[in-house]
Protein backbone atom coordinates (compact mmCIF):
# COMPACT_ATOMS: atom_id res chain seq x y z
CA UNK A 1 0.00 0.00 0.00
CA UNK A 2 1.53 3.53 -1.60
CA UNK A 3 -1.09 5.88 -0.22
CA UNK A 4 -2.56 7.32 3.37
CA UNK A 5 -5.87 8.26 3.63
CA UNK A 6 -7.87 8.98 6.90
CA UNK A 7 -10.58 7.22 8.22
CA UNK A 8 -13.28 9.47 9.84
CA UNK A 9 -15.42 8.08 12.76
CA UNK A 10 -18.33 10.41 13.85
CA UNK A 11 -20.15 10.10 17.43
CA UNK A 12 -22.59 12.12 18.43
CA UNK A 13 -22.06 13.64 21.73
CA UNK A 14 -25.67 14.68 22.29
CA UNK A 15 -27.51 18.05 21.41
CA UNK A 16 -27.00 21.43 21.72
CA UNK A 17 -29.92 24.28 22.98
CA UNK A 18 -31.27 24.31 19.85
CA UNK A 19 -31.80 20.61 19.26
CA UNK A 20 -29.09 20.39 16.71
CA UNK A 21 -26.61 17.01 17.02
CA UNK A 22 -22.92 17.44 18.10
CA UNK A 23 -21.07 15.11 16.50
CA UNK A 24 -17.19 14.34 17.97
CA UNK A 25 -14.75 13.14 14.44
CA UNK A 26 -11.92 11.21 15.26
CA UNK A 27 -9.37 10.83 12.54
CA UNK A 28 -7.04 7.72 11.96
CA UNK A 29 -4.34 7.06 9.41
CA UNK A 30 -4.51 3.83 7.16
CA UNK A 31 -2.40 2.53 4.16
CA UNK A 32 -4.48 2.21 1.20
CA UNK A 33 -4.19 1.93 -2.93
CA UNK A 34 -6.20 4.47 -4.63
CA UNK A 35 -7.85 3.57 -7.96
CA UNK A 36 -9.57 5.01 -10.73
CA UNK A 37 -13.35 4.39 -10.50
CA UNK A 38 -14.77 2.28 -13.79
CA UNK A 39 -16.39 3.50 -16.34
CA UNK A 40 -19.20 1.03 -15.76
CA UNK A 41 -19.61 2.13 -11.92
CA UNK A 42 -19.28 5.40 -12.85
CA UNK A 43 -21.95 6.12 -15.63
CA UNK A 44 -23.98 3.57 -13.54
CA UNK A 45 -23.87 6.12 -10.42
CA UNK A 46 -24.43 8.78 -12.93
CA UNK A 47 -27.97 7.83 -13.00
CA UNK A 48 -28.71 8.24 -9.09
CA UNK A 49 -27.15 11.81 -9.59
CA UNK A 50 -23.82 10.59 -7.50
CA UNK A 51 -20.48 11.37 -8.70
CA UNK A 52 -17.93 8.46 -7.82
CA UNK A 53 -14.52 10.23 -7.69
CA UNK A 54 -12.40 7.24 -6.34
CA UNK A 55 -12.05 3.41 -5.24
CA UNK A 56 -9.91 3.34 -1.95
CA UNK A 57 -8.35 0.33 -1.24
CA UNK A 58 -7.72 -1.43 2.55
CA UNK A 59 -6.03 -4.70 2.04
CA UNK A 60 -6.87 -5.39 5.88
CA UNK A 61 -10.10 -5.96 6.86
CA UNK A 62 -9.99 -4.86 10.34
CA UNK A 63 -8.44 -1.30 9.50
CA UNK A 64 -12.18 -0.38 8.45
CA UNK A 65 -14.46 0.24 11.09
CA UNK A 66 -17.64 1.43 8.83
CA UNK A 67 -16.71 5.08 8.79
CA UNK A 68 -18.89 7.14 6.14
CA UNK A 69 -15.52 10.11 6.18
CA UNK A 70 -12.66 9.84 4.34
CA UNK A 71 -9.98 12.36 4.10
CA UNK A 72 -7.35 11.95 1.30
CA UNK A 73 -5.15 14.25 -0.07
CA UNK A 74 -6.75 17.09 1.72
CA UNK A 75 -10.15 16.60 0.00
CA UNK A 76 -13.13 14.92 2.08
CA UNK A 77 -14.95 12.24 0.93
CA UNK A 78 -18.27 10.42 1.80
CA UNK A 79 -18.36 6.47 1.07
CA UNK A 80 -20.81 5.82 -1.08
CA UNK A 81 -20.12 1.89 -1.65
CA UNK A 82 -17.88 -0.74 -0.10
CA UNK A 83 -17.09 -3.94 -1.67
CA UNK A 84 -15.48 -6.94 0.19
CA UNK A 85 -13.51 -9.48 -1.24
CA UNK A 86 -11.40 -12.12 1.02
CA UNK A 87 -9.76 -9.90 3.86
CA UNK A 88 -9.90 -6.83 1.52
CA UNK A 89 -12.60 -3.97 1.64
CA UNK A 90 -12.99 -1.26 -1.41
CA UNK A 91 -14.68 2.24 -0.67
CA UNK A 92 -15.85 4.22 -3.54
CA UNK A 93 -15.88 7.79 -2.62
CA UNK A 94 -17.71 10.54 -3.59
CA UNK A 95 -16.30 14.46 -2.79
CA UNK A 96 -18.49 15.37 0.48
CA UNK A 97 -20.60 18.39 0.29
CA UNK A 98 -21.49 20.87 2.84
CA UNK A 99 -19.30 21.89 6.04
CA UNK A 100 -17.68 19.63 8.22
CA UNK A 101 -14.45 19.78 11.03
CA UNK A 102 -12.87 16.84 9.80
CA UNK A 103 -9.41 18.49 10.18
CA UNK A 104 -6.28 16.63 9.16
Amino acid sequence: MDDIAYLIKEESRGRDQYGNEILTQTPRMIYCQIQSVTRNEYYAAGTDDIKPELDLRITHRLDYEGENLVRYNGELYDVIRTFWSGDAVTLTLTKHVGITDASQ
